[in-house]
């Protein structure tokens, strides 16, 4: 899709949803949003997993949103929502607005 602005990038490369731009600035390339990997009765094929960096497990709710929205470019490398163009990706948390709630808080 063409920007009607030069040298602006459109957000959206073309009218399908099957498809993100990566939000990294430097890259911008579309990606392909493939869908997550479901079992026989329709549910995601999850996998336990423990937020990274702490000892938490993750929640249902954000491990059904990581394998929804978690997008990696093949160009740049980048992590990023597929939801909300966090970069990198909010793991760990099952709403881009917990996501943000977490990261306005005041710290100690």
């Amino acid at each position: 899709t063409k920007s009607r602005h030069p040298g602006t990038k459109s957000r959206h490369p073309s009218s399908s949803s099957s498809f993100a731009r990566c939000p990294n600035p430097a890259c911008g390339v579309a990606i392909e949003k493939v869908p997550p990997r479901r079992n026989p009765d329709g549910d995601l094929e999850l996998v336990a997993e423990r937020i990274p960096g702490t000892a938490r497990w993750m929640s249902r709710e954000a491990l059904e949103h990581r394998a929804c929205k978690l997008f990696r470019c093949g160009a740049c490398g980048t992590d990023f929502c597929g939801d909300c163009d966090a970069m990198p990706y909010h793991v760990g948390f099952a709403s881009c607005a917990a996501a943000a709630a977490a990261a306005a808080a005041p710290r100690c």
